[in-house]
């Protein structure tokens, strides 16, 4: 039980993720038919797709950050010797740290201020929207610092 609740736990993102895409795809289903058969169409399906894609990017950013499966270029790294190439994987690492620690930040700064902003149909503030992105980059940084752990622990 104890080891189901830490997959889950673990997993989570990639669940939230795949929930949130799976309801992208219905709801953009639902609009094209209310729009293109019946004729009618549905003004709420496209801020709801909007606040699905924007949380599935970033969810699912940190579902592949969390299994190293970024796209790299590790051409001229693959020439390093082993001991180099773990003093750059640190530098790779630090940088992505910076990076992803300066996207919480800003991305906690504009959730906040949107709180004022509304979208035009649902009245849903985009606060709701936007803190996808300091969500998704903390979860990528949890990550990172999680594998780089295991790395560089690693005798």
């Amino acid at each position: 039980m104890k080891e189901k609740l830490k997959s889950i736990i673990f997993n989570l993102d990639d669940i939230i993720a795949g929930v949130f895409l799976s309801a992208l795809v219905v709801v953009t289903a639902i609009g094209v038919f209310m729009r293109y058969v019946a004729g009618d169409p549905l003004k709420w399906t496209e801020e709801v797709s909007l606040a699905l894609i924007v949380w599935v990017v970033f969810l699912g950013a940190s579902s592949v950050m969390k299994r190293n499966s970024h796209i790299s270029i590790d051409f001229f790294v693959d020439f390093l010797p082993q001991k180099v190439r773990k003093y750059f994987d640190g530098l790779v690492i630090i940088v992505n740290l910076i990076v992803l620690g300066y996207l919480v930040i800003l991305g906690y700064q504009l959730s906040m201020q949107a709180g004022v902003k509304f979208t035009a149909v649902l009245m849903m503030p985009y606060t709701y929207i936007d803190i996808a992105v300091p969500i998704g980059g903390a979860l990528m940084m949890f990550s990172l610092l999680r594998r780089s752990i295991a790395i560089f622990t690693r005798k």
